[in-house]
């Protein structure tokens, strides 16, 4: 038995593990860390913006995927 994903739910995943990843660097080295390190906050940040760009590209394909298969009906 063959285990079928759609693209757009692994994308969806990945999108919240960016997020979530990008929010807690950017959380742990500005509020639970006494000396803040500047690198690191500018890579969570990296991450977020990474990850809204991420989210931003599947929406985009799975609303361009959606409009094919209502064209094929």
């Amino acid at each position: 038995m063959k285990l079928r994903t759609p693209k757009y739910l692994v994308s969806f995943f990945v999108v919240v593990l960016y997020l979530v990843s990008g929010t807690l660097i950017v959380l742990k080295y500005s509020v639970w860390q006494e000396p803040a390190d500047m690198r690191l906050l500018l890579f969570g940040a990296v991450v977020i913006i990474y990850g809204a760009f991420r989210g931003f590209r599947a929406y985009r394909e799975y609303q361009s995927q959606k409009e094919e298969e209502n064209e094929m009906e």
